[in-house]
């Protein structure tokens, strides 16, 4: 009985000990408040996230990130260096410096604390993400963004790109968890479909977290489909002027037209 008592106050000690750290982590706030209802918290260390759907709009929630991560904790950021995988193309200085006025960072500060490393093929991508933790621990960044992790296997999913997208994939899950870092990628819907992300199953199991995001017109609609302890929620936002919050980034500007689907 005695060793079951002892055994007991430990597990007592170390779920106190872990929800203690749980509430000294800081998660990220992002300027779209439809992707923060679904949420809840924002972006968390430790998980992978796939947002999907229109272009337009997951290029925006990336670039906002890039910026509002360098932001103090007290402003919904988390004071930190930013990788940013750009397999898009979609990294605009211009745009970031905008951004960043607008939140009133130091445009140089900003850029300087972003590493960008860009993949032209597949084969490329897949040393990037082999090299990344040795990257975060240079770089000391607690957020990874990638912009369009399947384009680079567009066409047919040959059994080779299949494998290392898989792994690709994997990989970046196990780096969220093991560094305790936030991943976010993007990635078109798949052709034909309003419902599944580019690549499938292939792409769909390693995230932690999935978020359809559908564009039409000044109507955005976020859908949570997969998150480890929230429940699969929608909710819409629509586009405006209106005055945000201090620690948001105004991005409604960069949203003007509609995209095809």
């Amino acid at each position: 009985m005695k060793r079951c008592e002892s055994s007991q106050k430990v597990s007592i000690v170390e779920a106190i000990h872990k929800h203690q750290e749980h509430l000294q982590k800081h998660n990220l706030l992002s300027d779209f408040t439809g992707l923060n209802q679904v949420m809840g918290k924002g972006f968390e260390a430790g998980l992978f996230y796939l947002i999907y759907g229109s272009s337009l709009v997951t290029n925006s929630i990336l670039l906002s990130m890039a910026v509002a991560a360098q932001l103090p904790t007290t402003k919904g950021g988390l004071d930190s260096s930013v990788v940013f995988i750009d397999n898009d193309n979609i990294f605009n200085p211009y745009t970031l410096i905008r951004l960043a006025l607008s939140v009133k960072l130091n445009s140089n500060s900003m850029l300087s604390r972003i590493f960008v490393a860009r993949a032209f093929i597949w084969n490329h991508l897949g040393e990037i993400v082999d090299n990344l933790e040795t990257l975060l621990k240079e770089t000391k960044a607690r957020i990874v963004l990638i912009s369009g992790l399947t384009t680079l296997f567009d066409g047919e999913f040959e059994k080779r790109k299949h494998q290392m997208l898989l792994k690709i994939a994997n990989k970046l899950r196990n780096i969220a968890i093991d560094n305790e870092t936030i991943v976010a990628a993007s990635t078109k819907l798949a052709r034909g479909s309003s419902y599944k992300p580019t690549g499938g199953k292939i792409i769909s199991h390693a995230p932690h977290v999935l978020i359809r995001v559908l564009q039409q017109g000044a109507r955005i609609t976020f859908n949570l489909m997969k998150h480890p302890s929230r429940p699969a929620f929608q909710t819409v936002q629509w586009l405006s002027r209106a005055k945000r919050a201090p620690h948001t980034v105004p991005l409604d500007q960069f949203l003007k037209k509609p995209l095809e689907h």
